[in-house]
Order: structure tokens, then sequence, then C-alpha cells
């Protein structure tokens, strides 16, 4: 009250003491993203440099007052009974209440939580927001500390509690006041560490230093921030780091209590074009055996100063791929080749289809490549090509006179009539060729039961098929057979075949008698061939018996 010296008058103003200065502490931290309150914990400026602090009277901060953001609200608790509490926690996010056994923070540890968001001063949406009994003595001191991380929309943050005397309930019965709190003793400040001591960044990018206050309950955890030389780096209050020349800065956080200092060395370097994305060409292909590809990639943007990629296949022994993106097919089936930038770790893949390898055709042989028939019989043909795993194997099949012997599409053969062809057998891939000669003889029946024929293509004949000087004895025969030929004959050949025209026996002579040892013959039918240096023949049958 005021009163005047003239005439005494009066003015009276209310001045209210706030008792709650100290005892319950807010701290809040801007710029935290997330939900959850581990979150807050590994925010750089979590716990020794908060955004700012205020005192509160109850243990319930401002409601709805922004997003991205956590806060720390500690205080000493007086017990004012001893028996048994209990604790409840509420809030938007994430939130968690610690309790310690003594005045400070050590042991202390997590009596309540929730880790999604409740409404304001709900307490029963989680089990998880109620303590378990706690047990405390009159008088004792105990740090008590809340956390929450706000991500977006409402948020708040409220503690209460059941004391001995207010017995059991769903809720509590009241917030914690002011009133329950001693005031917060004075910590002073210790050391501070700077994380990370090394760094480096390109000009015009930016990193956050962090500052750690010991010990963590300081009272006065403030930090300032400084830069060696502005001219290659510039801080911010928050620990923020700006790149702006190339070189090296040393950056000093000095705590506010004490002036305790820690700092990092910041090397600048020249900016880079940083790799947003890569795409491989082609997406799919496919490929035969021993083939091989060239896999091209594109990345965004362009000209970024790191362009190496690193190439792989899922299955090497399939597709192998080079450093150079040389992709190389090695056995049928199916790889994914994959480019990886070395800047940035993206990926872009191709499908990679093997086919078997497609072989060609080098050539082509018949079996036989000479042969005699007698009209009416058949021959089979058979065509080899080389190399024997070649991918098409077909054949065409030709006869130079289908008058003589035709040939069908398999390669048999069969005569029709006197005279000589080429059976020829064409590969469908490469045409090659390769030819047979096939003679073919007609059979006539003499009146000594000897059948001997005699070719129709010249009009002389140096073997004279008079039927007295060509003989065939003993016919049939077991063990051998002679056979006489006219005295003028000169070196001929002697051919004897089995019923499927395979020679079985072949000599060669100038003698009018030949002497052939037929016992290892099996039982049939056999023709025998004569033919002198200028393909006269004769020709007969004998029975091995």
């Amino acid at each position: 009250t005021a009163t005047t010296s003239d005439g005494g008058h009066t003015a009276s103003a209310e001045v209210t003491v706030d008792d709650c200065v100290g005892r319950i502490v807010m701290e809040r931290y801007e710029g935290v993203s997330g939900w959850s309150v581990s979150g807050l914990r590994s925010h750089p400026s979590f716990p020794g440099s908060p955004s700012f602090s205020a005192d509160l009277d109850e243990f319930d901060i401002p409601v709805d007052s922004g997003d991205d953001y956590g806060v720390r609200v500690r205080g000493l608790l007086r017990a004012p009974e001893t028996g048994t509490y209990r604790f409840w926690i509420s809030g938007d996010n994430g939130v968690e209440l610690i309790l310690g056994t003594g005045p400070d923070a050590s042991g202390a540890e997590r009596i309540a939580y929730h880790d999604d968001w409740s409404r304001y001063r709900e307490w029963g949406r989680y089990a998880t927001q109620r303590s378990l009994p706690v047990e405390l003595e009159a008088g004792g001191l105990y740090y008590m500390e809340a956390l929450m991380n706000e991500g977006n929309g409402g948020d708040h943050l409220t503690v209460g509690w059941r004391r001995p005397s207010d017995g059991d309930g769903e809720g509590p019965s009241e917030v914690l006041h002011c009133a329950y709190f001693a005031e917060l003793p004075s910590v002073a400040v210790t050391g501070v560490s700077v994380s990370p001591s090394l760094a480096n960044l390109t000009v015009g990018s930016s990193l956050s230093l962090s500052a750690s206050v010991a010990p963590s309950d300081a009272t006065d955890p403030g930090v300032s921030w400084s830069s060696s030389d502005e001219g290659v780096a510039t801080v911010g209050p928050d620990g923020l780091v700006t790149g702006v020349s190339v070189g090296v800065a040393t950056v000093t956080a000095t705590t506010s209590d004490g002036g305790h200092t820690a700092s990092a060395e910041v090397t600048v370097e020249e900016s880079q074009i940083r790799v947003s994305g890569i795409l491989i060409s082609p997406d799919r292909y496919e490929l035969v055996e021993g083939e091989s590809l060239q896999m091209i990639t594109t990345l965004t943007p362009t000209n970024p100063t790191n362009d190496k990629v690193i190439w792989s296949s899922s299955d090497s022994l399939v597709v192998n791929v080079d450093s150079l993106g040389t992709a190389t097919a090695l056995l049928p089936g199916q790889a994914v080749v994959t480019a990886t930038t070395d800047d940035g770790g993206y990926t872009s893949s191709s499908e990679i289809i093997v086919a078997d390898s497609i072989k060609p055709v080098s050539g082509i042989y018949l079996d036989p490549d000479t042969a005699q028939l007698i009209m009416g019989n058949t021959l089979q043909v058979l065509a080899t090509i080389t190399p024997n795993n070649a991918t098409n194997d077909k054949v065409h099949w030709s006869s130079s006179d289908s008058l003589v012997a035709s040939v069908d599409t398999l390669g048999l053969v069969t005569a029709h009539s006197p005279g000589n062809v080429n059976i020829t057998g064409t590969s469908d891939d490469g045409g090659y060729t390769y030819s047979s000669l096939i003679s073919v003889y007609e059979v006539v029946t003499t009146n000594t039961n000897k059948s001997i024929s005699t070719s129709k293509k010249k009009d002389t004949n140096i073997l004279n098929p008079v039927n007295d000087e060509f003989k065939i004895f003993p016919n049939p025969a077991s063990d051998f057979i002679t056979i006489v030929i006219p005295e003028n004959t000169k070196e001929c050949v002697l051919g004897i075949y089995d019923e499927s025209n395979r020679l079985v026996i072949r000599q060669i002579g100038s003698n009018n008698e030949f002497k052939i040892d037929v016992s290892g013959l099996s039982k049939g039918v056999y023709i025998i061939v004569l033919s002198d240096l200028e393909n006269n023949t004769l020709c007969g049958k004998f029975l091995k018996e």
C-alpha cells in the first residue's frame, strides 16, 4: 500500500510470490521428429541443449502448443506420507515416467509409459499408463522425470498420483502440484563433449553437431557455439554447421555454466553432384549360350561426381557379368543382372533369359559310300551330321536317276533297273552334300541252277558270261566255295554280300579261280559280285548251309 503525505490517501496492489520457481522444470526441444520417446533421446540437442525452459505449477505442460518437438519435465518429489503410492501418465504422442530411489537421477527406472497417443488426462487407455505400487517414505526426496515426443496434431503431457491416504482407485486423485516438490538443487556443469569430433561436409551442405553437458542433470546445461573461421564454416545456436568454402575450421561449444569447452574439426570439401537414381537397359533380354550383351546404365543426374556402378548376377553359373557390365550367357536358364550405384546404393535390374545355343552343321557323311543292289532290293543309307549335336540335323535325299534307284525321305534306297546311280544326302542347315554310288544288277537264272547276272551298262563284258566259264561250287556250301571266271579276265574285285546288302567278304585277284572260306558265315543266301577295273560286272548267288 502507498500513502500520500498530504491527506493520507492510499492505494494498494496485490503481489503474489511464485513459490513454484525451480520445483517442476519443463525443457522443450524443437525439431524432434517421430512419435517415440527414443526419438527424443537420440536427438542431438537432448538433454544438454533445450530450445527453452520454463517452470510449471503442476506436472502438466501447455496443451496443443506445436508439432515436431519433445519435452522433458523433471522435479524433486518430497513424499508427504509413508506408504504405497501409484502414479499415472497421459500424453500425446509417446510418453514415459521415471522415478528415482533418491534425490538424483542415477538409479531411476521407468514406472509408467505408453507408445501411442492418449486423450488429455485420459488415464485408462493403456494398462502401462499406471505404475505398479511404489513404496515411499514421508519427507524422502525422489527424482522424477517425464518425457514426451510430439509428432503432429494434439499434444499434452500430465502426471497424476494416488497417495496412501487416497486409497485405491482407477485413476489419480489429483495432478501432481509443485507444492509436493522441493526446489531442484543447483548442479554445476563439470564438462562438455561434442559429437562428432571430426566431420566432413561439402560447400553449401550442413550437418548438426551435438554438445553433451556433464552431468546430465546440470542446472544450466546451455552452450554457445562458435567457429574459428566463418569463411570456411558457420555454426548456428543449435550446433548446425554449414560449409562456406573449401578448408578446415574448428567449431567449439562453450558451456554457459563454467565456460567449459569442447571442439570438432570440420573439413569442408568441394560440393558433389550426388546420384539420385539409375536405370538399366535393356530391362529384359534373351541370349543363347556363348553370346554376350553390353548392359547400358543411365544415371540421374547424368553428370554425378561419382558415376561408379557395381554389377552382379543372381546366378553367375547362368549369366556372368563383368565389372564393365558385359553379360555373358553360360548355361540355359534365367538370371537377374543388377547394377548398383557406388554413390547412394541405388539399383536397377534386367532379366536375362539364356536359351540353348544354335550349333550349325559343318558337314555330312553317308554310309555306305558305295554299294551293290539286285533289282527289287532295298538298302538303308545312313547319314551322319557333324557336329553330332548340331541344332538342325534334318537331311534331304535325292537320286541322280530314279529309274535306276529311288530314295525316300528317310534314306531308304530301292533298286529298279540295272545301272549306276548317285544317292545324295543334303543337310538342311548349310546345304552340305555327300553321295553314295549304288550299282544295280539284274539276276538271270541258268540251266545249271546257278544265278548269274550281267550288267547291261555296256555291250562288251570282259567277264564273259558263258555259263561254263563262271562257276560256283559246291552250291549249296558249308565250308569253302570255288569260283571260276574266264581265263582272259584281268585283275578284278570279288565281293560277297548278305541279304541286307552288307559286304561280308572282299578279295582282289587276277587268277581265274577264287577259293573262299565261308565257314564263318551264317546260314542263308549270299550275292557274289565280280567287278573288273572298267567296272564290268558279273553277279551270282550261293546258299550257305
